[in-house]
């Protein structure tokens, strides 16, 4: 599968209504997906231990709204 057919893939998935959680291997992985859904127009936030506390609080809390913010 190329690159490009994969990333539209996964924005498409990402895009679905009522949420999408993704499992990714790595902090800097899950960073990186979130700059490419967030350049296909998906909104999208990575929530890792790389993050601090109240920073995981307020995505989770986001993501049950349905607000997820541009980081």
């Amino acid at each position: 599968m190329q690159n490009f057919d994969k990333n539209a893939t996964i924005a498409h998935i990402a895009s679905r209504d009522g949420g999408v959680i993704m499992f990714i291997d790595t902090k800097d992985g899950a960073d990186r997906l979130v700059d490419d859904l967030l350049a296909n127009g998906v909104k999208a936030a990575a929530l890792h231990g790389g993050k601090s506390q109240p920073q995981r609080n307020r995505t989770l809390e986001q993501f049950r709204n349905g607000q997820v913010q541009r980081r």
